[in-house]
């Protein structure tokens, strides 16, 4: 994690819009790895921003929050980051398009530091599941669907 800069207090989702994509929305009744239905990618993004569920209207990705660097802004990374207060984890949703994404650097080094004091949880798509705990992987056989759930 990093330390909040002034910068990062000014972060915005702007042109990304790949949370609409990766994570399922249960008030949308939408899963995961599958684009919304309000979202226009790249073009607008959410088409009931004002009126959007409550689990959507609650939900900052890490970088959004300034919890970590530059380098993971989700639409760069191809990776959203978010953490889940009532498991006390991570879960790293990759793009299946870029389903190994998270064994490179600068990312891999990051998420194995973070693993030291909070459990990983990596799904890309519903194929592959992986868990990152003090720095040990373990893999799973299938993904359970990564929803908002505050």
């Amino acid at each position: 994690m990093v330390e909040t800069s002034p910068a990062m207090d000014d972060r915005t989702c702007g042109s990304c819009s790949l949370c609409c994509y990766l994570l399922g929305v249960k008030q949308l009744e939408k899963p995961s790895g599958v684009w919304c239905r309000h979202c226009r990618p790249g073009d607008g993004g959410c088409t009931i921003y004002p009126d959007r569920p409550r689990d959507c209207h609650w939900y900052e990705c890490e970088w959004l929050q300034g919890m970590v660097g530059d380098e993971w802004f989700p639409q760069r990374a191809h990776i959203v980051l978010s953490y889940r207060w009532r498991s006390r984890s991570f879960s790293v949703s990759v793009d299946p398009q870029f389903p190994d994404r998270w064994r490179e650097e600068p990312y891999f080094s990051q998420l194995c530091q973070m693993s030291m004091k909070n459990r990983m949880r990596i799904y890309i798509g519903d194929q592959e599941s992986f868990m990152l705990y003090e720095g040990k992987l373990t893999q799973r056989r299938q993904a359970r669907e990564v929803r908002l759930v505050f």
